[in-house]
């Protein structure tokens, strides 16, 4: 039977002006070309019906090779479309290629994850490629990562080696894959899905329960805490909702915090700011790891985050506010244990990256993204940077934050309180003493 793929197309698009493929051998031909007829040719294949199975192969080589050269750039929609292509060509080469892109160490894209999910699930009822992506999973020498995002692919699916191989853990399973394996039984919150997803709030990792928690509260509608015999008791009792609205109206059961201090808006966007300058080597750096890695497992799957290290000047995890997938927390709590301490202090870098996220100062991004809070933590004063006077830098921070997007800050060392203090005032937000 024909896929949707690249079949004739009969209308230009009227938002890109994108000329009309009249045959699926021009549109396979231009997926290997040049940027721009890559583009084109992804977008006719979008929009396009049905071909013969017979073209599937030549089609699903010519989206290989164009996602190895998207591969190079720095277009993740580009990548995104190809990739949402090659999940609807029912070929051997199409899955093998679209199996070697989803590997974080290749694709750190988290929409690109998401368009190979959503592009799954158009074809929930193919046994076969539940059979092919169980014996994917179930590869020993696939990183754990890469294993990870093939774990999501199987939840979109409904055959029952799908449910089978996500109900059950693979010995050594790290916790991003319990935590995707918590994804994708939510997808389909059968019966059998939902006792898994129970099952799972009994796991020792935060993010993993977190994931399964979320997964729940969505399915059922009810708000409870995140405990396993919470849970198990509710499905032997199920909530009455009649209940003047007693579980069906409730602010939410659970708010992560950072140092005590909530992040409480459904949908949140934050960035941590970090010094790791010499004076935080050893106990300081330790425990604000510590306090960032629960917050981080603790962030629910609406949340976006960013995290930027300051010492001399700044490191980014990504250059961007990133999804609280359980893969990209993993990757940022790599990337935040692989930090060492050096030099001096570059507070104003920090918050001009930060900041300018949201379009502000002297790095304002265009178009901005929309953020709700920012958090530093720091042991010292500043001493590096563009302004290290610290009247001057209370006033930036006036300046940024302008009444609406708060700069709550940590202090790791009591010379810097008065500074942090002051600009936690000018920011509209809180001041914590990171040892109490």
């Amino acid at each position: 039977m024909g896929l949707l793929v690249a079949a004739p197309v009969l209308a230009r698009a009227e938002d890109e002006g994108d000329a009309p493929f009249p045959d699926a051998e021009r549109a396979a031909a231009a997926l290997g070309s040049t940027r721009e007829a890559r583009r084109a040719a992804a977008r006719s294949c979008l929009r396009t019906a049905d071909i013969p199975a017979d073209r599937t192969t030549r089609i699903a080589r010519a989206l290989a090779r164009a996602l190895a050269v998207a591969r190079d750039t720095e277009r993740p929609d580009e990548r995104r479309e190809l990739v949402e292509l090659l999940t609807r060509v029912d070929d051997p080469l199409a899955l093998e290629a679209l199996l070697a892109h989803l590997d974080p160490d290749e694709e750190p894209d988290e929409r690109v994850w998401a368009a190979a999910v959503d592009g799954m699930a158009k074809r929930a009822g193919d046994a076969a490629l539940a059979r092919t992506l169980v014996t994917a999973v179930s590869d020993d020498d696939t990183p754990p990562l890469a294993r990870a995002l093939r774990l999501e692919l199987l939840g979109s699916l409904h055959h029952p080696a799908a449910t089978m191989r996500l109900l059950l853990p693979r010995a050594g399973e790290t916790w991003p894959e319990a935590a995707t394996r918590a994804r994708a039984l939510a997808k389909q919150p059968t019966p059998e899905r939902l006792e898994g997803l129970v099952a799972l709030l009994g796991h020792e990792a935060l993010g993993v329960r977190r994931v399964a928690w979320e997964g729940l509260s969505r399915a059922t509608g009810w708000n409870l805490p995140a405990e396993h015999e919470v849970w198990k008791e509710a499905f032997l009792h199920p909530p009455q909702e009649e209940a003047e609205g007693r579980y069906a109206k409730q602010r939410p059961v659970h708010v992560p915090r950072y140092y005590g201090i909530p992040i409480p808006r459904p949908g949140s966007a934050v960035v941590f700011c970090l010094d790791v300058s010499q004076s935080m080597y050893g106990r300081g750096i330790d425990l604000a790891r510590a306090h960032l890695h629960r917050t981080i497992h603790d962030l629910p799957a609406t949340h976006r985050f960013a995290i930027a290290a300051f010492h001399t000047g700044v490191r980014v995890f990504a250059d961007r506010l990133v999804e609280s997938h359980p893969v990209q927390k993993a990757r940022a709590l790599a990337w935040l244990d692989a930090l060492d301490t050096t030099a001096y202090t570059n507070m104003i870098e920090a918050l001009d990256w930060a900041y300018g996220l949201a379009g502000r100062g002297p790095a304002a991004r265009d178009p901005a993204e929309t953020l709700d809070a920012v958090f530093l933590l720091s042991d010292g004063a500043p001493n590096r940077g563009r302004i290290t006077d610290e009247k001057r830098l209370v006033e930036v921070v006036r300046a940024y934050a302008a009444g609406d997007l708060p700069l709550n800050t940590i202090g790791a060392g009591e010379e810097v309180f008065p500074l942090l203090q002051a600009m936690a005032t000018a920011g509209g937000g809180q001041f914590v003493d990171a040892f109490e």
